[in-house]
């Protein structure tokens, strides 16, 4: 009988190990990368909701500090009207004067009548004529007014009045203060992460500020840097119409990818914008998931390496089986091979003992026949 060769038992070898080896890596590897994905979605889920939330946080801290720096105007221009009812002018001129070197939030305060006649001027000949002005009339009926910043008379007006009453408590006159426009450069710059920025919006989509503008000296700065001029639109702004807070991912004014939040300025009607690039932002998602990639990476290497090793094993186990089958088939073919010989033999011996018996008998007929003749013959 024929042995395999060495080389067909090696291929076969071959073979059985490396198909081990796929079935082994086919099964493990999606489970991996299955693994992999749902945990990297967990966490970037959280990753993301953390980078929202400090978002959020910005806006609802800067609405804050712009709240209390406008409510500490409105009790300035309240104080100076307390002081200013039922004085004289000359003492109306100093307690303005001293007004206005404690108040450097102001670019300009004036006392007019109820007619906009400006009587007093905490800029020495310098004066503007507010009677035109829709809000003058409600000033002048003794309601304080806080105007949202706007464009007029050559630069930005910024405009909160209260009313100064006489000695009988009716409006005898109208406190008008400009407020600087330029305080927006500390109160809406927290500290700010590296490309982080703070967008001011108007109740009608015109921007009012804008921090990576950088500081801006004086209204023409601000104008120049598009304040009131450009319309802010994206999701956010569109989410803040019909929600106090919430956070949105949209492109900037600069075409940026950004993540985020909006919150309210109820006095002002102003709609502020936290933002941070998504680069920066989400840079701890991507990273999970690069890390996430190199992980099932190593892993399927190293489960086809044990695999490649489980499957040198069990193929020399399974060679030794075999050659230790195939030897065993070998004797059992000698050994019957010897069998069928013995068996061959004794069927030769068998025919010629059959051959000499029947050989005997016809001698014996023979001698019987010749007995018989000898009989008769006697």
């Amino acid at each position: 009988m024929t042995r395999p060769s060495a080389k067909h038992s090696s291929r076969t070898g071959l073979r059985y190990r490396y198909r081990l080896v796929l079935s082994m890596v086919a099964v493990a590897v999606p489970l991996m990368a299955v693994l992999a994905a749902l945990i990297t979605i967990e966490s970037s889920n959280s990753l993301a909701a953390a980078a929202r939330a400090k978002e959020a946080g910005v806006a609802r801290s800067v609405a804050t500090r712009l709240e209390d720096w406008i409510n500490e105007r409105t009790r300035d221009m309240n104080l100076a009207a307390e002081e200013l009812s039922g004085t004289p002018t000359i003492t109306q001129a100093g307690s303005l004067t001293r007004l206005t070197k404690a108040g450097t939030d102001f670019t300009l305060l004036e006392v007019t009548d109820l007619n906009g006649k400006v009587l007093l001027s905490s800029r020495t000949g310098t004066s503007v004529d507010y009677s035109g002005e829709s809000w003058f009339r409600t000033a002048a009926s003794g309601q304080a007014v806080m105007q949202t910043p706007a464009l007029a008379h050559g630069g930005i007006e910024w405009i909160v009045t209260h009313a100064i009453l006489d000695s009988a408590g009716h409006p005898q006159a109208v406190l008008v203060g400009d407020l600087d426009l330029a305080a927006l450069n500390t109160v809406l710059n927290p500290e700010l992460d590296k490309g982080s920025g703070v967008v001011a919006v108007d109740a009608s989509g015109s921007m009012i500020y804008d921090t990576t503008a950088g500081t801006l000296a004086d209204d023409a700065a601000f104008i120049a840097a598009g304040s009131l001029s450009t319309k802010v639109q994206n999701s956010a702004v569109d989410q803040a119409s019909h929600r106090e807070q919430g956070t949105a991912e949209y492109r900037n004014l600069a075409g940026t990818s950004v993540v985020g939040a909006y919150d309210h300025v109820d006095a002002l009607g102003w709609v502020i914008l936290a933002e941070q690039p998504a680069s920066v932002s989400l840079a701890p998602v991507n990273d999970q998931r690069h890390r996430s990639i190199v992980i099932v990476v190593i892993g399927s290497l190293i489960a086809a390496l044990a695999a490649f090793a489980l499957a040198m094993v069990e193929t020399r186990k399974l060679r030794a089986f075999a050659d230790s089958t195939r030897d065993a088939g070998i004797d059992v073919n000698s050994a019957a091979s010897e069998l069928s010989a013995s068996s061959d033999e004794l069927a030769a011996t068998t025919t010629q003992q059959s051959a000499a018996v029947t050989q005997a008998s016809a001698t014996t007929e023979e001698l019987a026949r010749a007995s018989a003749a000898i009989a008769d013959t006697v």
